[in-house]
């Protein structure tokens, strides 16, 4: 009997020596993914802050900020949107994640220039036979709104950027399904305000 306890002895402490490194290489696991979230945390508070310092920053006119550099930038414009020139972006989704489709649309600026608005996102896609009832609206305007950065091409396997079909329909911004001269394809606009003038 006192033999078999003694070759077990071994295997046993193995076992608890075993566990015992399991359990510290776990705990500096947790301890790294610990700091790396902290850090992570600490660099959202500086980038929200730097957010927030960007947005109370005075609007500032269109032809300041035609560079992606300005993304997050409010800005002002002035001109009339171009007829026929509103699209539904497909894709998008409200933040409970309902399906929703985005109105892009062409403003001409006084200055002859074009660019791309983003007007909001509509419900349910699926079911509009027409864009006529969302249909921007019509006379000079003063609008403001926050630049963003143009998406660029992801890669030759992207597929067609327009979609056949009643409503004028784009599976992703491109430059080229908005057919009008001197379009700034930096920045587009995402609105904030509409203000008709009296």
């Amino acid at each position: 009997m006192p033999r078999k306890n003694t070759l077990r002895k071994p295997f046993y402490t193995l076992g608890i020596a075993v566990a015992v490194l399991l359990w510290l290489a776990c705990a500096a696991g947790l301890l790294t993914l610990s700091q790396w979230q902290f850090q992570r945390a600490a660099a959202k508070t500086v980038a929200l802050a730097a957010a927030e310092a960007w947005q109370a920053l005075p609007p500032i006119n269109l032809a300041t900020c035609l560079n992606a550099s300005n993304a997050g930038r409010r800005v002002v414009l002035t001109g009339q949107f171009v007829p026929n020139s509103q699209y539904l972006l497909r894709g998008q989704r409200f933040p409970d994640g309902t399906s929703a489709g985005r109105l892009m649309a062409v403003l001409a600026l006084t200055d002859g220039r074009h660019v791309v608005l983003d007007r909001g996102l509509v419900k349910d896609p699926t079911t509009l036979t027409t864009l006529a009832p969302l249909a921007p609206p019509t006379g000079p305007l003063t609008l403001a709104g926050v630049v963003q950065p143009w998406p660029r091409p992801r890669g030759w396997l992207e597929g067609p950027s327009q979609h056949p079909g009643p409503v004028p329909t784009l599976l992703r911004l491109d430059p080229a399904a908005f057919a009008v001269p001197q379009l700034v394809t930096d920045v587009f606009v995402q609105l904030q305000h509409v203000t008709h003038p009296q």
